[in-house]
């Protein structure tokens, strides 16, 4: 999964694999009003059989989405953010994000 960082103007940086991306990273791109993320669907969705949840496949992506707010928010202290995902996924790896993001989920239809 990539990150994508846009400043003043209209440039936009590839900042490469979320994986990698390390606090000092982080840091150097900020300041941040806004961090936007969503992990792939389809380790969550319930309509496919060979899911593997929040803590398997590219569900797994979410920690690091958390972990990149995490050190915006560490830096920035508040700041807005918007996580996506289907709405279709089962109520425990609801319950983990909504546990880590320290919210319920707002659906959007």
């Amino acid at each position: 999964s990539s990150v994508s960082t846009q400043s003043t103007g209209n440039e936009v940086i590839q900042v490469g694999d979320i994986q990698k991306l390390s606090f000092e990273k982080v840091r150097a791109l900020g300041p941040f009003d806004l961090v936007i993320g969503g992990s792939p669907c389809n380790d969550l969705a319930s309509v496919n059989p060979l899911k593997k949840g929040i803590y398997g496949g590219s569900g797994l992506l979410f920690f690091e989405f958390f972990r990149i707010l995490s050190y915006v928010q560490r830096q920035e202290g508040h700041v807005f953010w918007l996580f996506e995902n289907v709405t279709s996924m089962s109520t425990d790896d609801r319950t983990t994000i909504s546990r880590f993001l320290q919210c319920s989920p707002l659906k959007i239809d």
